[in-house]
This record gives C-alpha cells, sequence and structure tokens, in this order.
C-alpha cells in the first residue's frame, strides 16, 4: 500500500499522504511501522502504543455512580451488538427540540418567556435539519467537567453549521440553551447527580468551607477555590495588578459549585487509572502511554489491559462510592445539612466486564 506514494521513504516530500489524516503525525508513525514489518517480516518488532479510549468518560462515571441503565447503555457500560454513540443520542433529542421549536412558540410552550420565543423559533427554523453529532460533542463531553452555557456558545460559534446561518450569534445562543436542555434528557440520573453535587457544594461556600474527599485509590482530594487577594505592584513605567492566593479569604461559592463536579469526576477517572497501572506492573508491563480516559500500553499487552481496566472499573463501582463521598463531607462537617444522594437506577455494574465498547 505504501509502495503507491512516493513519500515512503521520505514523508517530507509530495505527496504527503499522512497529512490528510484526521491524527496525521498518528497516522504516518503508523504507516512507517507497517513499511518496517512489510521489509523485516514476522520477526519485525512494535514500538508503538495502542490505546484504548472510554465512551464520554466522565458520564460513564457518572452513570456509574447512579447505577443509571440508561446512561450506562449510552457509554457503553453494558454488553451491546455495536457501539452506542452518546453525542449521537443528544443530536437527535436536541433535533427534535428544534423541530418544535421551528414549527410553533415551542419555548413558551415549554415554560420559557413569550418575549423569548419569537427569537428562538426564529433560530430554529434557521438551524432546522442541520445539527449533526460533532455539533453536540463538544457541549456533551464538557458537561460532566463544569462547562457553562457561555463556554458552550463560544464553541458553537466556531461550527460551519452556525458560521453559515444569517444571524450566527443568535443562533448560537439558542443552540447552547437546547443541548443544555438536551443532555439530561439523555443521561438522566447523572444530571440529578450533577445537580446534587452543586448544591452540596453551595452548602459548603455558605459556611465558608471547601470539599475533601478521598478516591478510591486512597488519594486525597482539596476542591477548595478561595477569592483571589488583589495587589498591586508598581513598576518603572506602570502598575500592575496580580492576584494572591489567601487561605485566609472566603470560599468563592460560584467557582466552587462549577468546579465540584469537574473535580470529583477527574478524580475518579484518575483512581481508575492508577488502579488499572498497579495491576498492570504486578503483571510485569512497564510501558505506558495515558493520558485521561487513553489507556495505552504496547499491542503485545493490549488483551490483559482490556481486562484489567474493565475489571478495576467494576471494583471502583461495586463499592458506594457516592455515599462514601457523602459519609466523609458529613464526618468532617456535622453542623452542615447535606441532602441525602438523588435516586439511582438498577445498573448492573458487572456488565462492564463484558463490553466490547466500554473503553475501544
Amino acid at each position: 500500500m505504501l509502495s503507491e506514494f512516493p513519500s515512503e521513504n521520505d514523508p517530507l516530500r509530495p505527496h504527503r499522504f499522512w497529512d490528510e489524516a484526521d491524527k496525521p503525525r498518528m497516522f504516518l508513525a503508523a504507516c512507517l511501522e507497517w513499511k518496517r514489518y512489510k521489509e523485516e517480516g514476522p520477526d519485525f518488532r512494535s514500538h508503538l502504543p495502542v490505546s484504548m479510549d472510554g465512551t464520554c468518560n466522565g458520564y460513564q462515571h457518572l452513570s456509574a455512580l447512579g447505577r443509571d441503565p440508561i446512561g450506562g447503555r449510552a457509554t457503553n457500560l453494558v454488553l451491546a451488538d455495536k457501539p452506542q454513540d452518546i453525542y449521537q443520542d443528544v443530536c437527535d433529542e436536541a433535533n427534535a427540540l428544534i423541530a418544535r421549536d421551528a414549527e410553533s412558540n415551542g419555548r413558551e410552550a415549554r415554560g420559557r418567556q413569550a418575549e423569548a420565543s419569537n427569537d428562538d423559533r426564529d433560530a430554529a427554523r434557521q438551524l432546522l435539519g442541520k445539527i449533526d453529532r460533532d455539533d453536540a460533542k463538544h457541549a456533551t463531553m464538557t458537561t460532566p467537567y463544569g462547562v457553562t452555557r457561555g463556554t458552550i456558545y463560544k464553541a458553537l460559534l466556531k461550527r460551519p453549521v452556525i458560521k453559515s446561518c444569517k444571524d450566527p450569534k443568535k443562533c448560537a445562543r439558542y443552540l447552547a440553551k437546547v443541548l443544555e436542555e438536551s443532555i439530561p434528557k439523555v443521561a438522566v440520573v447523572a444530571g440529578r447527580i450533577m445537580k446534587w453535587l452543586r448544591q452540596v457544594a453551595r452548602i459548603l461556600a455558605k459556611a465558608n468551607r471547601g470539599m475533601a474527599w478521598t478516591t478510591p485509590a486512597g488519594f486525597c482530594v482539596v476542591h477548595e477555590t478561595r477569592q483571589p487577594k488583589p495587589i498591586r505592584v508598581a513598576t518603572a513605567d506602570r502598575t500592575l495588578l496580580i492576584y494572591e492566593e489567601d487561605e485566609t479569604r472566603k470560599i468563592d461559592p460560584r467557582k466552587l459549585a462549577d468546579g465540584a463536579v469537574a473535580h470529583l469526576v477527574h478524580s475518579l477517572d484518575a483512581a481508575h487509572m492508577m488502579r488499572t497501572i498497579v495491576r498492570l506492573v504486578a503483571a510485569g508491563i512497564c510501558h505506558f502511554m495515558m493520558v485521561h480516559d487513553s489507556f495505552g500500553v504496547h499491542a503485545c499487552d493490549i488483551d490483559l489491559l482490556h481486562r484489567v481496566l474493565r475489571e478495576e472499573f467494576v471494583a471502583i463501582y461495586s463499592e458506594p462510592v457516592l455515599q462514601n463521598f457523602l459519609n466523609e463531607l458529613r464526618k468532617a462537617h456535622p453542623h452542615l445539612d447535606f441532602p441525602d444522594l438523588p435516586p439511582t437506577g438498577n445498573l448492573d455494574i458487572r456488565q462492564v466486564t463484558s463490553s466490547p465498547y466500554f473503553f475501544a
């Protein structure tokens, strides 16, 4: 295959066929590896890492926390004949809302103020039938990490479908709201957990206290964002304003609430990775390429990675992780009244071990 291209031995000269790939340098590395295999035969030893990635990993953890069968299915926590696509699910939900708004005063029917309905209807008509999974992906993927509507709006302004509208800003604002409505309908229990975590964070912030918890890997996490202390520094030609961390200042309620979900989810996926690596090291594997929810090892180790990362995920969520989190907060702050956990589903977390698309 590579012999068809003049760049097989000199990839920097035209035609750079590899530059057309989604990830050009990774594709080129794979091409060069294949070329060496064809030249050296079965004795060739590959050095490329092979990665397995989670399906919208933040929602995988939230769905496991809440034993959510709907979110679990959408994020491949259960056995299925083909991979599920949560981004497409959100896209379908968003398109249904857009179609409803385009036909009538849909926003008002869903509880929105009448004065906003005309703008929403106009934006919906501009977007009708044009939204695809890639337009829904950023908002869906980043919502568990505390993304704001403003950030979703800014990301949407860069999307071709928004740029093609006669009023891009109006359509981006409208679509950001629609996506915010659509995501919790796909990941129902995850939405409840995120709302509950923000509520807990606000209670702590009102008492001027931060959050702290222990992950399933035994690591202590402290989430405590305080209002910065401004300091003016005079220089030869101007005065600079810098900010200093000060543990005596008040907790920032907004940042504590906005970051609560993101920091808990990140701490859980980090615990999953740590426990997986510990198991693999004990089995004699010592080469890894790990980034967030991307687990990479050499090709000869991929079967073991496939099994271990599933077993460790099940081991983590066979325990009452969210209840342990709440118990730790109640013990640290006995005089604060925290709400009970939101209702959970009946997902059998053990199904993860037999799900081929959990990480793929």
